[in-house]
C-alpha cells in the first residue's frame, strides 16, 4: 500500500507524540518513586526520633509543627547531597585531566593510546580505573572475536607476530611490540576452565618469558583484581588489571597491563611491561570449550624511556652478538619468543589439567561426605 507525503508527515507526529509521551510518563514515574522515597525516608527518621529517649525536646516541637521536622530533614538532606555533587566533580575532574592526557594513536608502530592510561592515586578515580580498563579490553574482545586470526576453525592454531619500528635517535630497526594468538580446545565445561585459570592467575603471571609469582594489591570486587609481580632475573616489572565477564556460553578473562601508576612509579633500573589481552572461553557442548588466547605486548620501558633491542634480546635470553644485523637479531628474538611461549603453553596445560582434576576429587569427595551424613 502506499502512503503519501501528507500520510508519512502524520505518522512522524504521531510517532513523536508516542515518543514525548512515554517520556512524560516516565518523568512521572521517576518522579513519583523520589517523592516515595524521601516518604519513607522522613517517616523512618520520625520513628527514630520518637522511641529515642533523648529526642524528647525534638518530639514536642514536631507535635506542635510537624513542618519544622520536615524542614530540617530536608536541609540535611540536601546537604548530602551537595557533598555527593562535590565528590563527583572531583572525580570528573580528575578523569577529564587522565583522558586529556591520553594522545591519539595512529598504528601499533607508535604505541597505543587507551593502554597507556595513568591510573590515578584518588581512590573514586583508581576503581574507575580499574574498571574502564577491563571494560576497554573486554569490548575490544568482543570486537575482535568475530574476525579472530583463525576466523571460524576450530583446530589447534599458534601465531606469533614481532611489530617492528625505527628508533628515533638512532634510525635503527627495534621491537615495538609482540602479537600472540592461541586457540585450543578443552575437554572441560567452559565454566570449569574460567574458574581453574581465574584461581591460576591470582597466584602467577604467565606471559612469553617464565611464570612469575604475583600478588593482589587491589580488589574492586570478586571479578576484578589489581596484580603486581616482578621477574626478578630480568627487572622486569608487571602491574596487571584483570577481570573477568559471563556472557550466555562464554566467559572472558581480561588483562591490562598498566604502564603507569601513580602510586607505583617507575623505579631508574627497572623494566616496565604493558599491553593488554584475552582469554575467551565458548562453549561447543557442555564437555568441550573452544578456548581461544590473544595478547599485544608493547616494547617494555624504564624511566629513560623504551627499552632498547639489547635490553629486549636480554630479557628472552639473547646475547648482544650478532645485534649489528638488526633485521636478522630481530627474527632470533622471534624465534625464542615463539619457543618460550610453546613451552609456557604446555606448562598451563599440565598445570590446567591438574587443578581441573583436583577440583573434580574434591567435590566427589565432597558429595560422598554429604551423602554419608544424610540419615536413610
Amino acid at each position: 500500500m502506499h502512503i503519501g507525503p501528507s500520510g508519512i508527515a502524520m505518522m512522524t507526529r504521531r510517532q513523536a507524540e508516542t515518543l514525548r509521551q512515554q517520556k512524560y510518563r516516565a518523568a512521572k514515574r521517576a518522579e513519583f518513586k523520589l517523592l516515595e522515597a524521601e516518604l519513607r525516608y522522613l517517616e523512618d527518621y520520625l520513628a527514630r526520633l520518637r522511641v529515642d529517649p533523648h529526642a524528647t525536646r525534638v518530639v514536642t516541637v514536631t507535635r506542635q509543627n510537624p513542618y519544622a521536622l520536615a524542614l530540617q530533614v530536608l536541609k540535611q538532606h540536601n546537604k548530602s547531597l551537595h557533598e555527593q555533587v562535590e565528590r563527583r566533580a572531583k572525580l570528573a575532574q580528575l578523569l577529564s585531566m587522565w583522558v586529556a592526557s591520553q594522545r591519539p594513536q595512529p598504528c601499533v608502530r607508535s604505541q597505543a593510546t587507551w593502554i597507556q592510561t595513568t591510573l590515578l592515586a584518588d581512590p573514586d578515580a583508581r576503581r574507575h580505573g580499574h574498571e574502564w580498563l577491563s571494560a576497554r579490553v573486554y569490548h575490544t574482545a568482543l570486537a575482535a572475536i568475530s574476525s579472530h586470526p583463525f576466523g571460524g576453525e576450530i583446530d589447534d592454531y599458534f601465531r606469533v607476530q614481532v611489530h617492528t619500528t625505527i628508533d628515533d635517535d638512532d634510525d635503527h630497526a627495534n621491537i615495538a611490540a609482540t602479537e600472540i594468538h592461541l586457540q585450543t580446545t578443552c575437554f572441560a565445561p567452559y565454566q570449569e576452565i574460567a574458574k581453574a585459570l581465574w584461581t591460576l592467575f591470582h597466584g602467577i603471571y604467565f606471559d612469553t618469558t617464565a611464570m612469575a609469582s604475583c600478588a593482589a594489591i587491589e580488589q574492586v570486587h570478586d571479578h576484578l583484581v589489581y596484580h603486581q609481580s616482578q621477574n626478578r632475573g630480568f627487572g622486569a616489572r608487571v602491574n596487571r588489571v584483570m577481570g573477568q565477564f559471563e556472557d550466555p556460553n562464554r566467559i572472558v578473562l581480561t588483562s591490562s597491563l598498566v604502564a603507569d601508576d601513580e602510586r607505583f612509579p617507575v623505579p631508574q633500573d627497572e623494566l616496565r611491561a604493558h599491553g593488554f589481552g584475552w582469554i575467551s572461553l565458548e562453549r561447543v557442548t557442555d564437555s568441550i570449550t573452544l578456548t581461544r588466547f590473544s595478547m599485544l605486548q608493547f616494547a617494555p620501558f624504564n624511566a629513560r624511556g623504551t627499552a632498547s633491542l639489547e635490553d629486549i634480546g636480554r630479557i628472552y635470553g639473547k646475547s648482544a652478538h650478532g645485534i649489528e644485523h638488526r633485521d636478522s637479531y630481530i627474527q632470533h628474538v622471534r624465534a625464542a619468543i615463539e619457543t618460550s611461549t610453546v613451552q609456557m603453553r604446555q606448562a598451563l596445560h599440565t598445570t590446567l589439567r591438574q587443578m581441573i582434576r583436583e577440583s573434580r576429587q574434591e567435590a566427589a569427595a565432597q558429595q560422598e561426605q554429604n551423602y554419608a551424613a544424610t540419615p536413610s
